[in-house]
């Protein structure tokens, strides 16, 4: 197979290798200086490729909290609501005993989510409520950390939690919603507890109340992945995108995964890598999911 593969592509690598030989440096000297006009020139062109050279490259080379909770500050100040979210999340990624910046950046994140569902609110108010609950679930875990570590400066970002909490709710004038939310709050922080059992007893006692809470079939899908008890995993995710695709776009790629890697039906896996850029055309690796597909497809007909 691999020798069939080398014969076919060979007379496309030769010609490729004549037009690489046919460039002189002159040609390579023009190409660079196109590329950085453009660069100076078009400067959304210039900041994405700084941005981008920051979070993949400069920042790498950091691991402090201190570090990412203010270039998180910085993207935030500037508009960059999804880069800040991203960078705080760094911060957050490897919490210390007593580390603030920890606590501020899962209030900042709740504030962004907070915001952006604020923005969208008139125009879609599902996507906003969406928004808006995530805010609440990062607030959850800051409340959880004051509660433990009572910092005198954190006292009004509590009371400002708890203002946008009763805004929350008011938008829901369904009692169900509202307490399956609670319960899912129950469960998100039993979570993050490390209680798996006990987050799955509040994640099903909310679809109980809300047979239609996509997010929690989500939720209670991953637990059942840290539990490694991967049919059940599915059987959840799976729920999650039939209620709500759009939503739960990212859960097609998990789905494919999970199919792929600790269930080994291809044909399932082959069906969600498909829908994922179905519904993720942008995606930056839909490339390497296409040779995925391919190389699935290959495994079916071999078979």
């Amino acid at each position: 197979m691999i020798q069939k593969l080398k014969t076919a592509v060979q007379p496309h690598i030769e010609v490729l290798q004549q037009k690489i030989k046919a460039f002189k440096p002159i040609d390579y000297a023009i190409m660079g200086t196109i590329l950085l006009a453009v660069i100076l020139i078009f400067p959304p062109t210039r900041n994405l490729i700084v941005d981008s050279f920051n979070y993949h490259i400069k920042d790498s080379f950091h691991a402090d909290t201190k570090y990412f909770f203010e270039r998180g500050v910085n993207y935030a100040e500037k508009g960059k609501s999804m880069l800040a979210v991203k960078t705080f999340k760094r911060t957050i990624r490897n919490p210390q005993p007593n580390d603030p910046y920890f606590a501020e950046s899962l209030y900042n994140i709740g504030v962004i989510y907070y915001t952006l569902g604020q923005s969208v609110l008139q125009k879609n108010r599902k996507k906003a409520i969406g928004l808006f609950q995530t805010a609440a679930e990062y607030w959850e875990t800051f409340r959880q950390y004051y509660a433990n570590v009572k910092v005198a400066s954190f006292e009004e970002k509590i009371k400002n939690i708890a203002d946008a909490q009763t805004y929350i709710d008011s938008l829901d004038e369904n009692p169900k919603a509202i307490k399956a939310r609670e319960l899912k709050n129950q469960g998100q922080k039993a979570f993050y507890m490390n209680d798996l059992p006990l987050a799955l007893e509040f994640y099903k006692k909310a679809i109980e109340v809300d047979p239609t809470y996509d997010t929690v079939y989500n939720n209670i899908g991953a637990v059942y992945f840290y539990m490694k008890q991967y049919t059940n995993t599915v059987k959840y995710w799976e729920r999650a995108v039939l209620l709500d695709p759009k939503e739960n776009k990212e859960l097609f790629l998990s789905l494919g995964g999970v199919y792929e890697q600790f269930i080994g039906d291809l044909e399932k896996a082959l069906f969600y890598y498909t829908e994922h850029l179905k519904y993720n055309p942008k995606d930056p690796q839909k490339n390497e999911i296409k040779k995925q597909i391919k190389n699935i497809k290959e495994q079916l007909k071999s078979r």
